[in-house]
């Protein structure tokens, strides 16, 4: 019996060669073994051998296979410059990041390919997959333009990977970014090896080279598969909106209007050739475009850190990943949980569309899918600020997802704090509670990687119990709070323990200091912000990434701008309001010559929200765009900016002075410095009993700042002194060509 079984399964294992050598070790044991052992062990023989077969039959039933989802063979493939790039050009910061090459004449955007700048070999060993074909576009990327003296190409596929056969030409052209590139499609007759070739030809100034949906496919392969209908284009979009009125868009369409501003940030062709690459992804990219609330919050939630692109592949992992938790209609307190999870994951894709890294370094960045199942945990153990962390909006929550920390330590710093209660709190949120101020600080110390001192530093912090990694080169906060720092270091970890909290939270830079910004809620859920390891305060801080909305963070606005964010925040607290705003403005998109129609959609958003930053900044460069603009026009939209906005000084000036180059004339200069003035007289003397904005306080910081620093005046009269009995223009007025002739005994001398 027991020599029948044990040829049986030997028979299993001649067929399948990786169950073979993960068994041989048992096979030669066999005589030690029951014969009830030999009975498991010829079952999960059977089940893996099943499984197997299972995976080679779906192997040779897939159609095609891109390279970029293929392992190229390190040791024979080498770059002139930086690292392979797979699915991406090697400059994120052009065309979202995406693969871009000139086919017929066109710039053609791919979702799939390789870059590698020259001189470059790739090579991929493609022995166990059975296509047919190879094809590839090949050449530099666009967005390189005419820079370079160009590259030349080759491509190989060998039998043996020792002969090659060229299918390029042998003396190949010149390819530069502005050159067509070229489109090879070749029978492998049973190549089992490819080589990507790109000379730099003498300078490998701009050669970036790419292959653009470098391809293997099987016979009777058809590219051209059917377009999914949950995908329209722009021009199905606009027939169905654009004979509806402003407010019947808004209030009817809302879906229609999202799925049109989704589609024409990605491009049609590019979400079709997304969806069609796998089912995953079509699931995920049907689930934006037709999950509302989903659609919603990435199109008002405001533009991606990094590029479109790697956002959308975050959300599209994110959701393969856990796309159940969105079914869940269990309610909290303060929330539906399946809306929460959507919120993470859609804030998740926007934050993580650039990388996230803990600020002490080691390149210790974080994953988006780790990170979400990380406070999917700390709110089910209740450990998060859960009032305010289930009822963010998508702008507040990217200020706790963004947090510079790596994933490892959010638990663990989360738990630390608590080890600190205070009379108030069950944790401790001050950093100087952990961290001495000191310089000549090193986190690099031996003794804080020495493998002898691991079970001291252990029993301090607890690092096994979050496994933290313990490694030279990778240095943690726990470091931090041994070796000391200055400012820099404390306000890093006081946004950090915000953000493990699930409170938002964001470092800011004062003049030779670094403090943070603090998220606090009312009883009645409306957001404010305060200043933690404040020195100079709201009127000389500032933050160079982006800030809440995107407000603040133009290239016209003041360089000390933190007043930006209780400004946005503000117009966040009406949520609703600041959407319709919003969408009414991706309306422009249907207007993009018609300046009457664009200045009707901006005041029609301003009807939704009168603060809104986007609708005034719209509308002003829309005015500036249309020639019949009177400067009694910019005069009284001057005015009108003044009464809404004087609660928010510094933006307010920001925004007027975008208008101040239409004041030419004498008497419309003095007239718009005077709203200017008059705003600010107004802030400044703001009580803190008025209910119109939050943090009144600020107002009054900001306009008296703002007045003390400029001179707004028109005009001074001196009974004494330099200037007696004259009338002195204000210092705004002088080198401006303005004069004024004045008279002080009734119009006899001037």
């Amino acid at each position: 019996m027991e020599k029948k079984l044990k040829k049986n399964i030997k028979k299993i294992l001649r067929k399948v060669e990786k169950i073979e050598k993960i068994f041989t070790k048992q096979l030669n044991m066999i005589q030690l073994v029951s014969i009830t052992c030999l009975i498991i062990l010829l079952a999960v023989f059977i089940s893996e051998r099943n499984k197997v077969y299972t995976d080679t039959f779906a192997l040779e039933e897939q159609k095609f296979k891109y390279l970029s989802d293929i392992d190229y063979v390190k040791s024979e493939t080498s770059v002139g410059w930086g690292s392979i790039t797979l699915d991406a050009n090697l400059d994120a910061s052009k065309n979202d990041g995406l693969i871009t090459l000139l086919v017929n004449k066109q710039v053609k955007k791919f979702i799939k390919g390789i870059t590698a700048h020259a001189t470059s070999t790739v090579v991929y060993d493609i022995s166990e997959y059975q296509f047919d074909y190879f094809k590839t576009y090949y050449g530099i990327d666009a967005a390189r333009g005419t820079n370079g003296n160009g590259v030349k190409f080759a491509i190989y596929t060998s039998v043996d990977g020792e002969n090659w056969q060229l299918h390029t030409p042998v003396s190949p052209p010149i390819k530069k970014g502005d050159t067509e590139a070229e489109y090879l499609n070749i029978e492998l007759n049973g190549a089992k090896y490819i080589k990507l070739y790109c000379n730099s030809n003498g300078n490998n100034t701009a050669d970036h080279c790419a292959y653009g949906n470098a391809m293997l496919y099987k016979k009777g392969y058809e590219e051209e598969e059917k377009p999914y209908d949950f995908i329209k284009n722009l021009e199905e979009y606009d027939n169905e909106l654009k004979s509806m009125s402003l407010e019947e868009i808004v209030e009817k369409k809302e879906q229609t209007l999202l799925q049109r501003k989704f589609v024409s940030i990605f491009g049609y062709d590019i979400l079709q050739g997304i969806a069609h690459l796998d089912p995953n992804r079509k699931a995920a990219i049907e689930w934006i475009m037709t999950d509302h609330d989903a659609l919603k919050y990435y199109i008002t939630g405001g533009k991606p850190t990094g590029s479109y692109t790697k956002s959308l592949n975050v959300l599209i992992d994110l959701y393969t990943t856990y796309k159940k938790d969105l079914e869940s209609q269990v309610e909290t307190d303060y929330t539906v949980l399946g809306d929460l999870y959507k919120r993470m994951m859609i804030s998740l894709s926007l934050t993580h569309s650039a990388n996230v890294c803990l600020w002490v370094g080691g390149n210790q960045c974080s994953d988006a899918i780790t990170r979400y199942a990380i406070y999917k945990k700390m709110r089910a153990q209740n450990i998060l600020v859960n009032k305010v962390f289930e009822t963010l909006n998508i702008e507040e929550m990217r200020w706790v997802m963004n947090n510079n920390i790596d994933d490892e330590e959010i638990e663990w710093l989360n738990h630390h704090i608590r080890r600190y209660p205070t009379s108030s709190m069950p944790y401790n949120i001050d950093p100087y509670r952990y961290i001495t101020y000191r310089f000549g600080y090193n986190y690099n110390l031996a003794q804080y990687y020495d493998e002898t001192k691991y079970d001291t530093w252990n029993e301090k912090y607890h690092l096994s119990k979050y496994n933290i990694t313990y490694q030279v080169g990778k240095p943690k906060l726990w470091i931090v709070f041994e070796q000391g720092s200055v400012c820099g270091g404390l306000s890093k970890t006081g946004s950090n323990i915000n953000g493990s909290l699930g409170n938002p939270s964001a470092v800011i830079g004062q003049p030779g200091h670094a403090a943070y910004l603090e998220y606090l809620e009312t009883q009645d859920g409306k957001g404010m912000w305060t200043i933690k390891n404040n020195i100079s305060g709201w009127t000389q801080s500032e933050k160079s990434e982006r800030l809440l909305n995107g407000w603040g963070s133009n290239n016209w606005d003041s360089y000390y701008q933190i007043s930006y964010v209780p400004y946005a925040q503000e117009a966040l607290n009406d949520i609703d309001n600041y959407n319709k705003a919003l969408e009414t403005m991706l309306l422009i998109d249907f207007y993009p010559n018609d300046l009457q129609k664009q200045e009707e959609i901006y005041e029609k958003a301003l009807s939704y929200q009168s603060i809104n930053m986007d609708a005034w900044v719209g509308l002003i460069r829309t005015y500036q765009k249309n020639e019949s603009k009177t400067e009694e026009d910019y005069i009284e939209l001057a005015r009108r900016i003044s009464e809404n906005l004087y609660y928010f000084p510094l933006p307010m000036v920001d925004i007027m002075n975008l208008i101040n180059a239409q004041m030419q004339g004498t008497k419309y200069y003095a007239t718009f410095t005077n709203y200017m003035r008059t705003g600010l007289k107004k802030g400044s003397a703001l009580s803190n009993e008025d209910k119109t904005v939050l943090q009144p306080s600020i107002t009054r910081v900001m306009a008296n700042y703002l007045l003390g620093k400029n001179d707004y005046s028109i005009a001074s009269f001196s009974f004494d002194g330099e200037d007696a009995n004259k009338i002195k223009l204000g210092s705004k007025y002088e080198g401006n060509g303005v004069r004024w002739d004045y008279s002080l005994d009734n119009g006899v001398t001037w």
